[in-house]
């Protein structure tokens, strides 16, 4: 076995990991809402818990979203979040 079979990227597994549908409904749920938890935002996209941390993940890294901690861990949309929205004329 070489170093490169054992590390190397399926891009087929990787791009279906994530749906483009879940984050459109991510991204409208912290929109409309403005700032929400992880729990209540899992049930508004229609995601399981971890799923949810997942999908919250990628959009952190993106930079579509804004994690802000007060007494709570609340979820807001960023500008860039919104832009994206709008560019792919998801709603």
């Amino acid at each position: 076995m070489t170093l490169e079979s054992t590390f190397s990227i399926n891009s087929r597994s990787y791009t279906s990991a994530f749906n483009i549908n879940i984050i459109n409904r991510i991204l409208v749920a912290i929109r409309e809402k403005g700032r929400v938890n992880r729990t209540n935002l899992a049930g508004m996209a229609g995601l399981n818990y971890n799923q949810c941390i997942k999908y919250v993940n990628l959009l952190r890294l993106l930079g579509w979203i804004d994690v802000v901690v007060d007494d709570s861990y609340q979820i807001v949309i960023t500008e860039k979040g919104i832009e994206i929205i709008q560019r792919l004329n998801l709603q």
